[in-house]
């Protein structure tokens, strides 16, 4: 009784304090009410929710005490642009660019507020035309398609990496909050890592083109902003391979008979030799890269060590850089998992599975068309894997996007011992886990967009090896999904017309 007082002194107070009340009908003072809770379940609350789902302890099963790296990947946020929808007419065109920015802008600062990550890697295609906008010295653009970059600019291009900038790298996305939990060195070694990145140089084929059709003023610009697009990361205790698999793909691609080529495309060898090299010079890096975190997570180990006296391979020759840094470089082996990223999925047989949370029941299909091809060839892709594997050590986890829905397969592959593979001593079948991950955007041909969240717990010793043994998982994943926007626009729709409704009945009603 006490609480019904209260409430009828308080609408009293309302009526009294705004005259515009007493006018009002119930339907009206009810539709208002509606209305409210809709518009803010549709722009904040679902979000926070989806988001809140996908808390890490909701799905990790490491060990208790456990202190896993959290890593978020992002793929294909796409941005919208003149090209996405060429023929959309405004108004439409300028609504559809605002509110995928506003989406993945909400979702991605809630992911550092709520989940945080302690590292975001992106997978490619940050921008949807970022290979249409002509550079600055757009005559040593080549294929004749100067027609199709001359009618944008480098202001377009400019005026989109502004666009991902505030999305995606501002500081108050990216640090929502301030106060981060710090760990000593050795918790931070042992615990397999906290160590905050982001990562944005793997290009797509919507930043560079694809194969042949790669420009290199285009990349070069693509570089210059993000950084290289091959490159090594330590993260989480694990070796994290970057693969510029758009530019490699110049190297064996789809024909347009639907075969693949045959012998190395010398034609296009100043596109697709800076990721060969990469690959076939990474055992030192790798090397260098391992010993490096090491010592970082063990400042406390002495470093001695003597030259090891035996015939050592041409490309593991030891730099006068890596000298400095101690002997151990030259005789030490990798010992981190190591993770592969590519913007173009490995590829796998036609009409292959891609297993239940994939939203379109179609697999990965294998086409080839205007800069783009949905998977590496089967050539180049064990070609990969082969030097990836030499080089660093066992690849086990692949990380893919530009397919724009989720898929998770096996690959297999049968790789048969070399000079440079003296551990191996017969032929060995590798089971490799490849996941492609969801695009980020809505408005990427999935109604639900999504990304990955990867928890890496690989504690090692002082030689790198780890403490959980080489038998046991160091890395698990979880797809988590984001609002289906197209049904959040229904859900307004449907509620605008039944406010119609309701508002031309209560008219007749009362007249």
């Amino acid at each position: 009784m006490r609480l019904q007082h209260v409430l009828t002194q308080q609408l009293r107070r309302l009526l009294r304090r705004y005259a515009l009340l007493r006018r009002a009908s119930l339907a009206t003072l009810l539709l208002t009410i509606t209305w409210l809770a809709v518009i803010y379940w549709g722009e904040r609350s679902v979000y926070a929710h989806h988001i809140d789902a996908c808390h890490w302890e909701e799905w990790e099963k490491w060990p208790q005490g456990a202190q896993p790296h959290h890593l978020v990947l992002v793929a294909d946020p796409q941005l919208v642009d003149p090209h996405t929808y060429p023929g959309r007419p405004w108004p439409l065109d300028t609504l559809t660019e605002k509110y995928t920015d506003l989406y993945m802008s909400r979702n991605f600062r809630l992911i550092n507020s709520n989940l945080d990550p302690d590292s975001v890697v992106f997978l490619g295609d940050l921008f949807d035309g970022g290979r249409e906008w002509a550079p600055e010295t757009p005559k040593e653009l080549t294929f004749n398609q100067k027609q199709t970059w001359k009618k944008w600019t480098q202001k377009q291009w400019l005026a989109d990496l502004a666009r991902f900038s505030k999305i995606f790298l501002d500081q108050d996305q990216l640090y929502p909050q301030e106060n981060r939990e710090l760990f000593a060195l050795y918790d931070y070694a042992t615990s397999g890592g906290r160590r905050r990145r982001i990562i944005t140089s793997l290009p797509g084929n919507h930043d560079l083109g694809f194969g042949p059709g790669v420009q290199l003023p285009i990349r070069d610009r693509f570089q210059s902003h993000f950084g290289e697009g091959n490159r090594l990361d330590i993260i989480g205790n694990h070796t994290f391979v970057s693969l510029d698999s758009p530019s490699l793909s110049a190297h064996s691609f789809f024909a347009p008979n639907g075969f693949e080529t045959d012998t190395e495309q010398d034609t296009f060898k100043h596109i697709w030799l800076p990721s060969m090299q990469f690959m076939e010079q990474l055992r030192a890096p790798t090397r260098k890269a391992v010993a490096e975190a090491l010592r970082e997570f063990y400042p406390d180990q002495p470093q001695t060590g003597r030259w090891a006296h035996d015939v050592t391979m041409a490309k593991d020759a030891v730099t006068p850089a890596d000298e400095k840094a101690g002997p151990e470089y030259g005789k030490s082996k990798p010992n981190l998992p190591v993770v592969l990223l590519t913007h173009v999925p490995l590829y796998r047989a036609p009409d292959t599975s891609c297993g239940p949370l994939r939203e379109s029941p179609n697999p990965i299909q294998i086409r080839m068309g205007y800069q783009y091809q949905n998977v590496i060839t089967p050539g180049l892709s064990k070609e990969i894997v082969i030097k990836i594997t030499e080089a660093a050590g066992d690849i086990v986890q692949v990380f893919s996007g530009d397919d724009h829905d989720y898929c998770d397969i096996e690959h297999r592959f049968n790789i048969a011992p070399t000079l440079d593979m003296v551990e191996l001593v017969k032929t060995k079948l590798y089971h490799i886990r490849e996941i492609t991950v969801k695009s980020f955007s809505w408005a990427m041909g999935v109604r639900r967009p999504g990304f990955v969240l990867v928890s890496l717990w690989n504690p090692v010793d002082k030689e790198g090896i780890s403490l959980r043994g080489s038998e046991t998982s160091t890395i698990q994943t979880h797809l988590c999904l984001l609002p289906d926007q197209l049904s959040i626009f229904l859900d307004y729709a449907m509620l605008f017309v039944l406010t119609l409704v309701l508002i031309i009945v209560d008219a007749i009603y009362w007249s």
